[in-house]
């Protein structure tokens, strides 16, 4: 006869017939079928479970109201917030550039120290991989563990709950033992679908990938709320998205396409069986399957992460690209992007989430159509005159991990994109009551570009002057803006040399790029972007006219190569930095073909009608290129006996081969492999 207590027979789930050990593990499983929040609080905010809301008011209301909350959960107080003081490296030269040229740029370390102050904690049962990633353990962290002999249940200490309860903070990467069998069951019911050889990987694995999403990835194009973020709350293929881009970032390869392969596959099969159930409702005179607002919002933010994920990635993946981008294009027009959304003068801190998220993934959905229509010279998806949104606010109100730390933090005027952008054309507008975040002014050269392609693709060959000065006074007054742009003090702390931010790096060299094909007129990397094909790269042809405008994108140009070689081109092959994304790859590129176009005219130009025929400007920036080899391995190419002329030819197959070997490196993205293997062949048709 069997011993002890008889077991409570817990019946199977009654939307999906999952089977569970516990009622209470039953019950939370089931709200996420029925999106039931039966824990409210004064605000309106709903949540599953109890010790959410007790989490939720201790942090969003400063525990004024804990104590009308029963068993109300109390967070120790940690000391979080650090206050990292700024180092002066002076690790740049001056160029002394014109007037017209980019603020210098900097050295922006993607790999942040999260160094935590020493916190007693009382360890949990199962070690909790999230919080030992963040920071070394304390003696009392190793005092305690031995206090863990006492058999409690594992379930207590895997739950929310249980962490609370022991003090441990919450990170957005956080995935405990019971949430990470919660994922492996979700893909179990997508096995059918999902390619052989596929699996999720281990828990510590997920993890740490996770954390280097939170970490680097999202600071690229932040549209994901990671102070309020929680992996129990969220679909499986929105997780595994995250955790792709994090592991291509952790330079693994392989599992970053399994986990890509994994999040399509779940991806797609639950938009069809929505379809196929919505079809069924309708031929038989039910209501149609809707997914609710949040939903539909997790489902445009897993398409954005996987279209980033497969636009820049291996020819084979980056077909996906392109007919996602439609998906995400309709998905952006369902979930409101035309429409206002002007926050309340009095909204509290988690509505001003909701509205602040929803508003930023509209804007990487826009993002990221328009980069595709960068790089591979297509027709937008999502145009200027289709956005009602106002800009994202600052990035200090959007890491404020409390509501104290929101209130405390600069706050920025509701402004319409579409207004933003038209001021930027007209020289009438004063721009001194504007100051825009970062990613507001990244968004507004997203704009400036897009009417720029598309004036240039209704002109054969480049665009007509009248056309061109609009462009030019918008990029102008843009780099004003960009100039004026001092963000919170926490990019100040993650890189003391340069307080604007990866985002203002980016949008540095959306500008750079501007000039370059404002200048140039077309498109010199479509097909090696788009088709993969570095042979392309020989079939370019020289379209440049010497002129002020011409002059004008040398400048960026030039200076779009000098920042590698201030930081060296041996360790810019070695490590990623800032300057090492999508945009600035374009850049790069573009720079590098422009740069020996520019000097192979010069040096034709000196051949037939003698170095007398230079205009000033044309020799100063003959001067700042020749101090910028000097800096490189092959400055004693510029001490070669030759002609005037065949020197300036020689530069400019000098400056391809610093190009190259910058991309010779260690890449993130395959994209830039293909780049390194185009520029690689230019060097070798030179020799």
């Amino acid at each position: 006869m069997p011993r002890g207590r008889p077991k409570n027979v817990v019946p199977p789930c009654q939307y999906c017939h999952k089977q569970f050990k516990r009622q209470e593990h039953l019950l939370r499983h089931e709200r996420t079928h029925t999106n039931e929040r039966p824990f409210t609080c004064q605000c309106g905010q709903g949540f599953t479970r109890q010790d959410l809301l007790s989490r939720h008011m201790n942090i969003a209301h400063n525990s004024q109201h804990s104590e009308t909350v029963s068993q109300a959960v109390q967070m120790p107080a940690t000391g979080n917030d650090l206050e990292t003081g700024t180092v002066d490296f002076n690790l740049f030269w001056n160029l002394d550039l014109m007037d017209q040229d980019m603020l210098p740029a900097s050295l922006f370390d993607m790999e942040f120290s999260d160094l935590d102050s020493a916190r007693s904690l009382e360890a949990p049962k199962q070690g909790n991989f999230a919080q030992f990633s963040s920071r070394l353990p304390t003696l009392a962290d190793v005092d305690n563990a031995n206090q863990d002999d006492i058999d409690d249940d594992a379930d207590t200490y895997n739950s929310q709950e249980g962490r609370l309860r022991n003090g441990a903070e919450s990170e957005p990467w956080d995935l405990s033992q019971s949430c990470y069998e919660d994922l492996l069951r979700g893909t179990q019911d997508f096995a059918i679908v999902v390619p052989s050889g596929c699996t999720i990987p281990a828990q510590t694995t997920l993890i740490r990938c996770m954390e280097k999403y939170h970490r680097c990835v999202q600071e690229y194009l932040p549209f994901i709320h990671s102070a309020t973020f929680r992996v129990e709350h969220k679909p499986v293929e929105l997780v595994l998205a995250m955790a792709a881009l994090g592991s291509r970032y952790l330079f693994e390869k392989t599992q970053s396409y399994e986990l890509y392969f994994l999040a399509k596959a779940v991806l797609f099969e639950k938009v069809r069986r929505e379809e196929v159930q919505s079809a069924s409702n309708f031929v038989s005179g039910q209501d149609v399957f809707a997914c609710s607002q949040s939903q539909s919002l997790e489902r445009l933010q897993t398409f954005i992460l996987l279209l980033d994920f497969a636009s820049w990635s291996t020819k084979m993946i980056s077909r996906d690209a392109l007919a996602m981008a439609n998906q995400i294009a309709i998905l952006a027009r369902e979930n409101g992007i035309s429409e206002t959304d002007e926050k309340a003068e009095n909204i509290q801190w988690l509505a001003w989430i909701v509205i602040e998220e929803r508003r930023r993934t509209l804007y990487a959905a826009y993002v990221l159509v328009n980069l595709q229509c960068i790089a591979f010279d297509i027709p937008p998806l999502i145009l200027n005159h289709e956005i009602g949104l106002c800009l994202p606010g600052f990035a200090a109100q959007w890491r404020s991990a409390s509501a104290d730390q929101w209130e405390k933090a600069a706050c920025q005027p509701d402004r319409g994109f579409k207004v933003q952008l038209r001021h930027l054309f007209s020289d009438s507008t004063s721009l001194e009551d504007t100051s825009n975040s970062t990613f507001a002014n990244y968004l507004l050269i997203h704009g400036i570009i897009q009417e720029m392609c598309r004036e240039c693709h209704k002109s054969i060959i480049s665009m007509r002057l009248d056309n061109v000065k609009p462009i030019e006074t918008a990029l102008r007054r843009w780099q004003l803006c960009w100039e004026n742009t001092q963000e919170s003090k926490h990019d100040s702390n993650m890189d003391p040399l340069y307080a604007k931010g990866p985002l203002a790096l980016t949008g540095a060299a959306l500008l750079r790029l501007a000039y370059i094909r404002l200048s140039s007129g077309h498109n010199p990397s479509k097909n090696l972007l788009l088709y993969r094909n570095p042979d392309a790269m020989l079939q370019s042809t020289n379209l440049l006219q010497r002129s002020e405008q011409t002059n004008r994108a040398v400048i960026h140009a030039a200076h779009s190569l000098s920042i590698p070689v201030r930081l060296g081109i041996a360790f810019m092959t070695t490590t990623k930095t800032a300057i090492s994304s999508l945009e600035q790859s374009i850049c790069s590129l573009e720079s590098a073909i422009f740069l020996k176009n520019w000097l192979e005219l010069i040096s034709t130009t000196v051949r037939i009608s003698g170095p007398n025929d230079l205009s000033r400007v044309e020799k100063g920036l003959l001067g700042i290129i020749t101090d910028i080899i000097k800096g490189t391995p092959l400055a004693n190419t510029l001490t070669i006996m030759e002609d005037y002329g065949s020197h300036i030819q020689r530069m400019a197959c000098t400056v391809i081969k610093i190009w190259a070997a910058i991309f010779q490196g260690v890449n993130v993205l395959d994209m830039e492999n293909d780049i390194g293997a185009g520029l690689q062949l230019l060097v070798d048709s030179n020799r």
